[in-house]
């Protein structure tokens, strides 16, 4: 027990003993610290004393954990201190080590190690990491799609299983979606008590919706709240257009219809709680919308005008796409659409279950296990129903059902006096049900804060704590607890009373039930309880600081302030120069605020005031990446020392990426492309010009076969060069010798030792960080030797499959966090951390919404909502199901970032800046001052604006000038500030910040061309620039350049300029294109038709009782028709016919016979499929062999004389098929020409070229076939003669359909 004076709720939490406790502990509560103050009093207890291993303590972290545990064993200490000797003190700290204080996961890995038998598990199984994992469910998923694709190798294209594949295989036909899916939905499953259970239930949801009337269907609640939301949305506009049109200036003709527009909207609203008919008739009749009166000129502001006119018509466009969505269809018709899905849902169900169930054996027989086995493990052995469960009772068909305490729960339940969970906002369902299993129903005391629940990405779910929440009653003496008590802590002790008075005034307005999933009431209010003294020594505390700073580009968005555009989570050009704005304004006012404005803050271990520095500032952003290198660019070009975790860029160094190509040619020499980064890398030393010799040294074959023919120095190979190859040789012999032998780990260190390149490197520019990077190589190989994998081979696989997911590491810095820097960070990590000045940045980024773009959306209540693709049509719309779960997705992620938001910016002590960079921001003010004009000066903004948030800003600019110390605040030509005591928004134009792209330049510390900056944008440079560079030119009067130089230089040509519009490859079959084309556009007219045979229907078409409703591809998706069953273009035929004449052996005379038997052996070596047999006719193929050139093409195969599909690769100079440009462009530029030659004769004066045709055409068009193919076959010609050296004696067009061989 300890002398802090505690506050009354912390003493409540700290004592209560009936009943379960709920704890919602605010921000800065001091909530761990009464946590470990209630574990102390019950092991201190005289009266009632606890045993401390007869506590249960669950943490979120192992760091956590640690801390928990340190912090109690040194309030052991310290009682031991006061009361020396005295026994109850000394019993619980010899208690400590063997304390069940730690994570979930430490707690159920000892409940499955101590009933390891009752399962059949190995006792001496090993957790994988989630490297190891991963790569693991990988292998195993492989092989059980690959048993699907044998399994249906007969099933026609509709069956459930091959539909499924195609829709999600995309456009090149790539199962990753698909295995992407299976893995994403077992994951999300496993985060359930009962996942198979949940599974069969989506499954069988969707398969019995048609049974079920519209307003039966489970998830007919959440419809009807996303109309309401979508309704009071347009209430909401509407009211901003009637103030409008009532204020001055604007058309008062307008309000009566604005106001009937009104009436409407809201009669509509009402109708949502009726059935479906009566909303649906009510939008139809609504589509025609009254015209707006006409207006005098000058009776109103035109600009207010066409306000007005906009918001109405966006409204009237929302309303129609409303109907069409929504009510277009009858009920009947879009349930009948989760019919027509359910077979699609039920397959990829059974695919999960089947891939679960495999990936189950696969770690039993080798006695491993990952993190989601300890948990369900445990939880089998704790639930007596459970699935899995060791007990013999069946589990229950329904994942609702409640789970029955095992005989292992009942013990535990009987040891556990008290179960204690920290950061119990982060807990997920099936954790929640183990919790509840061990505990007896009435002690456990849970402490979080769901306003800090911010881990729904690793499928935490906050409802879980939300729901006790609501059903706890508040703690109040003499009455029965129910089913548990609720208690908050308001109190902050971390941050001034200006930061927490902002915290509470904007999430007053901001955060409510419906859409932040909490409101923020007089409960969640964050009430002072730190003391701050008074400062003597300089500036101490402040208001809030918001700082907008108005972003302009070329072409910005006219629609939006807060758009930006990214891929893949990295920002575009424009989005990069926003970015690089709002960091070079954070590093600026970083600067003054630690150098210049002599700002004090009160060091609590000191008791004193100290001067600000570095380490006390960090800046947090949503996520790091595409971001933390431009501000570490800007803290550096101030020579601010800045740190960043969490950067990655480790596998991207230089002297990793040696290293590793180095191990890939120790597996496998024959990688040319680690083959010659090694050649060229310190460990061989070879230049370009080497490595072209040796390539010479053997045109034809991979490079290892080139490095071992120059090794022997043949002519024209350097003897040093062979020399130094030959040493290499035996070196990497040597190695591979040694990867047999050794693990990973030892041969990176041999591989140092040996080659000198650990010291080498360190002599290098930043030496101590390569040769950590290459410590931290062999620190992964090691743990990699603790795995189930082993060998070369796996652990570069293993290597491969870190970089494909993005999880790689950070490289090693000169600069650790530690240090007097400032750091930059994730807001992630800096939950439950605190920091003196805290920058809040990026508030503008747009919220990542991708995961809700999906085929296949999941929710734990709703089920799975997936799109329908009608192949048949060629369209692809989502179900009502898909768009009632993608909106409550939608309405999640909105709660988790606005959770985010306020775990930002509660992490602050002393000083809180916030900084966004805001396209157009004049106009972006105006809207947020429009949309809140009519809102009240206090309470909720309205759900409408909430949910339509796309960043952050869309919260915090509608918030801030709602309250009136803003009203008639906007940009102007100046910063500007205003606000109250608690905070100031500061807003600063576009040439206010001139200043820092001109100091900064392109990046220089000093000075530098800042006027690339306008050359890049394509802007003219500015007037006043101008002059200021004429005054301070060096040379006075002088002139720069003389006036014929500066007309050379500005009438300058490039010579290259004929070169842009020309490609730098070409195929042989493309220019013939590029002539067809041209003939076209002349009048003439192109002969030859493309053949359209088409395969029966009957091959193809299903039985009826295994066909999909779904008949055809999806758009975009191009399979091949010989599997459609479509048309046959002359290009999938002549592709077959090809192969089949390439392939074809020609020991005998091959007639018609023979040629099916060689057609038949293609399809059973899966070559060919037996589709594609329609393709070719064996007649036309054996007479061409009884032709008299098809007797010359057998002669030349028995004499080794004959090529065929001989591709090659050629530079032309480009006057070669560009003649007309000879004049224009410089000698030695090259156009690359790529080709297959059907058919090469090597005879003894020449060579014979053969090009083979399966067009459809008749003699009449013979003569201009022949004509169009001629520039192919003069291209082939050209090639054979420059690259063989031989010349061309004659060139042959083969049509099959004519059976007649044309000479060209």
């Amino acid at each position: 027990m300890t002398s802090t004076r505690w506050t009354e709720e912390q003493q409540k939490a700290i004592t209560t003993r009936r009943g379960n406790l709920l704890v919602s502990a605010a921000a800065g509560s001091g909530k761990t610290a009464v946590l470990v103050e209630r574990i102390i009093r019950r092991l201190l207890d005289e009266k009632n004393p606890v045993d401390l291993d007869r506590l249960l303590v669950v943490t979120f972290t192992d760091a956590a954990a640690g801390e928990m545990r340190q912090r109690v064993g040194a309030a052991l200490n310290r009682s031991l201190q006061e009361h020396p000797a005295h026994p109850l003190v000394l019993r619980q700290l010899f208690l400590v080590p063997r304390a069940s204080i730690g994570t979930l996961h430490s707690f159920c890995g000892e409940v499955v190690r101590r009933h390891f038998y009752l399962l059949g598990l190995d006792p001496g199984f090993r957790v994988m990491d989630e490297n190891e994992a991963s790569l693991l469910r990988l292998e195993v998923l492989e092989e059980v799609l690959e048993e699907y694709y044998e399994e249906h190798r007969e099933s026609p294209p509709d069956a459930p299983f091959l539909y499924l594949a195609r829709v999600l295989a995309g456009r090149h036909g790539y199962d990753r979606e698909l295995v992407e899916l299976v893995l994403r939905l077992y994951d999300y499953a496993l985060s359930l008590p009962r996942p198979r259970a949940w599974l069969n239930w989506v499954a069988e949801s969707l398969a019995g919706a048609a049974a079920r009337s519209w307003e039966e269907q489970p998830w007919h609640e959440q419809w009807q709240e996303m109309m309401r939301l979508e309704l009071e949305d347009w209430l909401g506009v509407l009211e901003e257009a009637q103030r409008l049109a009532a204020g001055p200036g604007g058309p008062q003709q307008y309000a009566p219809v604005l106001e009937k527009d009104l009436e409407r909207v809201r009669s509509w609203l009402k109708l949502v709680d009726k059935p479906f008919q009566d909303l649906q008739l009510a939008l139809k009749e609504g589509q025609k919308w009254p015209a707006l009166p006409r207006t005098a000129r000058g009776e109103a502001l035109d600009e207010i005008k066409e306000r007005v006119k906009k918001l109405r018509d966006h409204i009237k466009k929302r309303a129609q796409g409303l109907f069409n969505e929504y009510f277009s269809r009858s009920p009947g018709d879009m349930i009948g659409d989760l019919a027509r899905v359910a077979p699609l849902v039920q397959e990829l169900v059974a695919v999960v279950l089947r891939f679960g169930e495999a990936y189950r054996q696969t770690k039993l027989e080798r006695a491993v296990a990952d993190f989601a086995d300890l948990e369900h493990y445990a939880l089998a052995i704790l639930a007596q129903n459970g699935e899995g469960s060791p007990w013999g009772e069946e589990a229950p068909a329904d994942p609702r059902a409640p789970l029955l305490p095992s005989p292992v729960a009942a013990e535990y339940r009987e040891h556990f006096v008290e179960v204690l969970v920290d950061e119990y906002q982060d807990i997920n369902g099936v954790q929640e049900a183990i919790l509840e299993l061990v505990s007896r129903g009435d002690n456990r005391f849970l402490v979080g804060d769901v306003k800090q629940s911010i881990y729904r990405f690793r499928l935490a779910d906050p409802t879980v704590f939300l729901n006790r929440y609501h059903r706890f009653r508040p703690l109040a003496p003499g009455q029965e607890p129910g089913p548990g008590w609720r208690l908050t802590l308001r109190a902050n002790f971390r941050s001034r009373p200006e930061i927490l008075e902002t915290v509470n005034y904007l999430f007053g307005r901001l955060m409510t039930r419906r859409v932040g999933e909490l409101d923020y009431d007089e409960e969640a209010r964050l009430c002072p309880g730190a003391s701050f003294p008074e400062s003597t020594a300089g500036t101490a505390g402040g208001p809030v600081e918001i700082h907008l700073l108005d972003f302009r580009a070329p072409e910005a968005d006219q629609d939006t302030g807060t758009k930006g555009r990214e891929e893949n989570g990295q920002p575009d050009m424009e989005e990069l120069d926003l970015v690089r704005l709002e960091a070079r304004w954070v590093a600026e006012r970083v600067h003054r605020l630690v150098l210049q404005e002599n700002l004090h803050i009160y060091d609590r271990e000191k008791r004193e005031y100290r001067p600000v520095t570095w380490r006390d500032v960090v800046v947090l952003m949503r996520s790091l990446r595409g971001r933390v290198g431009v501000f570490l660019e800007e803290f550096r070009r101030l020579d601010i020392p800045a740190y960043a975790d969490g950067t990655g860029g480790y596998f991207d160094a230089p002297e990793v990426e040696t290293i590793l190509s180095a191990l890939q040619v120790i597996d496998n020499p024959r990688r040319d492309i680690p083959l010659a980064a090694v050649l060229r890398s310190p460990l061989v030393g070879l230049d370009a010009p080497r490595l072209a010799e040796i390539r010479l040294a053997c045109p034809e074959g991979d490079f290892y076969t080139a490095v071992e023919k120059a090794a022997h120095q043949p002519p024209g190979v350097d003897p040093e060069l062979a020399e130094r190859l030959r040493r290499f040789l035996k070196r990497l012999d040597q190695w591979r010798d040694l990867a047999r032998r050794l693990p990973p780990a030892e041969l990176l260190e041999e591989l140092y030792r040996q080659t000198g390149y650990y010291d080498l490197v360190g002599a290098m520019p930043g030496g101590v960080v390569r040769q950590a990077n290459l410590r931290a190589l062999v620190d992964r190989a090691r743990r990699f030797e603790g795995t189930i994998y082993r060998g070369l081979f796996r652990f570069l696989r293993f290597i491969e499959q870190i970089r494909d997911e993005g999880g790689d590491m950070d490289a090693a810095r000169s600069l650790g966090e530690n240090e007097n820097v400032v750091r930059i960070m994730s807001v992630h990590k800096a939950k439950g951390l605190e920091f003196p000045v805290v920058v809040v940045t990026g508030l503008g980024r747009r919220f990542n919404l991708r995961d809700l773009s999906g085929n296949f959306l999941f929710h734990r209540r709703l089920g799975c909502g997936p799109v329908v693709v009608d192949l048949e049509k060629g369209v692809r719309y989502p179900t009502v199901l898909h768009r009632v779960i993608r909106q409550r997705l939608r309405l999640e992620t909105l709660a988790e970032e606005m959770r985010l938001l306020y775990v930002a910016l509660t992490r602050a002590r002393e000083r809180l800046i916030l900084a966004a960079a805001v396209r157009n921001l004049d106009r972006q003010v105006e809207g947020w001052r429009s949309r809140v004009a009519a809102v009240p000066p206090e309470g909720s903004l309205g759900v409408s604006l909430q949910a339509g948030a796309r960043c952050a800003l869309d919260w915090l600019g509608p918030a801030l000038w709602s309250h009136p110390a803003l009203a008639g605040f906007s940009p102007g030509g100046e910063p500007v500030a205003a606000g109250t005591g608690c905070w100031q928004v500061h807003l600063w134009p576009a040439a206010a910040l001139q200043g820092l792209w001109a100091e900064a330049g392109s990046g220089a510390k000093e000075g530098g061309p800042s006027w690339t900056r306008w050359l890049e944008r394509l802007e003219p440079l500015p007037e006043d620039w101008l002059r200021q560079q004429e005054e301070s030119w060096p040379g006075g009067g002088a002139e720069l350049v003389s006036p014929g130089e500066l007309r050379r230089r500005l009438f300058w040509i490039s010579p290259h300029r004929e070169l842009a519009r020309l490609p730098s490859k070409v195929t042989v079959t493309e220019w013939r294109h590029r002539h067809e084309e041209l003939e076209e556009w002349t009048g003439e007219e192109v002969p030859g038709e493309i053949w359209t045979g088409k395969v029966p229907a009957e091959r193809l078409a299903p039985p009826p009782e295994q066909a999909v409703t779904l008949q055809e591809f999806p758009p975009g998706f191009d399979l091949p028709a010989f599997y459609t069953g479509e048309h046959m273009s002359g290009a999938e035929r002549g592709r077959v016919v090809h192969l089949v004449m390439q392939s074809l052996e020609l020991e005998d005379l091959p007639d018609e016979a023979g040629v099916r038997r060689h057609l038949d052996r293609l399809v059973e070596r899966e070559i060919l499929r037996p589709e594609e047999l329609q393709l070719v006719r064996p007649a036309e193929i054996a007479r061409f062999w009884r032709t008299d050139l098809g007797r010359r093409v057998l002669a030349a195969a028995k004499d080794n004389r004959l090529w065929r599909e001989v591709p090659f690769t050629l530079g032309l100079e480009v006057p070669e098929l560009y003649p007309e440009l000879s004049d224009k462009v410089p000698p030695g530029e090259f156009i690359l020409l790529q080709g297959v030659i059907d058919c090469l004769l090597v005879e003894e004066n020449g060579l014979v070229i053969i090009d083979y045709k399966t067009d459809r055409l008749t003699e009449e068009g013979l003569g201009d076939a022949v004509r169009r193919y001629r520039i192919q076959l003069d291209l082939y010609s050209r090639a054979a003669v420059k690259i063989l050296a031989r010349p061309v004696l004659e060139k042959y067009i083969y049509f099959f359909v004519l059976n007649r061989a044309v000479a060209v």
